[in-house]
């Protein structure tokens, strides 16, 4: 049996000429704070029901297209079950964070059914990033026209940073990277959120609100060491998630912004 390679030039294949980039080109020029965002366990959930998982991805994203404002000092990047949020400005990151995360709060306190119960946790770096909206080019031709496309491409350090440490994040809380500690005086491993209502304000139930949160929660990785084979959870992994959320919400009077 005779065997023969025929060499073909892709351009030829796809009748159009491959895409050409110049990464020397990339611009970091602005630092920013990034924040990460997801749900807790969603391949689990998906795999179960992807009515349920779409029941939280979509409350979720509700959440977060309700924090966006029309003055563009900060740019969100959802991601299916999570979300990426930049901002230059110190106040307003954590202004998003907390509304956010009162809503989620909200969600969780006023959901009776576990099974309908979804877990939030973040994280925050600080650095040099590029939006994809800042491609030109010298960068990409091919791309540099495509606004609707380019809007969704985030790089930069800061992004990988907030991803990766985003797992050693307590249930409702947000992990700060040590790139983000050493600016505008922010210290601690933890960011303690604050309790506001829909316009920002700070509301005047903050201890409470969070004691009944941390008991919640403790309530559900309970009920869900009850199911742990049918929800195909690690028991070690659940009482690590209940010490992390006592810690951190016993530790939150502590926490300064």
């Amino acid at each position: 049996m005779e065997y023969f390679i025929i060499f073909i030039q892709p351009q030829k294949i796809m009748n159009m000429p491959l895409p050409t980039v110049n990464a020397r080109k990339l611009s970091f020029k602005n630092n920013e704070y990034v924040c990460w965002i997801d749900i807790m366990g969603t391949r689990n959930i998906m795999s179960e029901s992807v009515s349920k998982a779409a029941n939280s991805i979509f409350k979720l994203h509700s959440c977060v297209m309700d924090c966006i404002d029309e003055d563009g000092d900060a740019t969100f990047y959802p991601l299916m079950d999570g979300v990426f949020i930049t901002s230059p400005n110190y106040g307003k990151i954590f202004l998003i964070i907390d509304k956010l995360f009162s809503r989620f709060a909200d969600i969780f306190l006023t959901t009776p059914n576990h099974e309908h119960l979804f877990v939030v946790k973040g994280s925050l770096s600080y650095g040099p990033i590029m939006h994809g909206c800042d491609i030109t080019d010298e960068m990409c031709e091919m791309m540099v026209c495509n606004d609707t496309y380019k809007q969704f491409i985030l790089l930069g350090l800061p992004m990988i940073q907030a991803y990766n440490v985003e797992a050693t994040a307590p249930p409702f809380g947000i992990f700060i990277h040590e790139s983000a500690r050493k600016y505008k005086g922010l210290q601690g491993r933890y960011y303690g959120w604050k309790y506001r209502d829909d316009e920002f304000n700070l509301l005047p139930n903050q201890e409470e609100v969070k004691q009944k949160l941390m008991n919640k929660v403790i309530e559900y990785f309970n009920w869900c060491e009850q199911y742990c084979n049918y929800l195909e959870m690690d028991e070690n992994k659940i009482a690590k998630y209940k010490k992390l959320a006592k810690e951190y919400f016993n530790r939150l009077k502590y926490i300064k912004e």
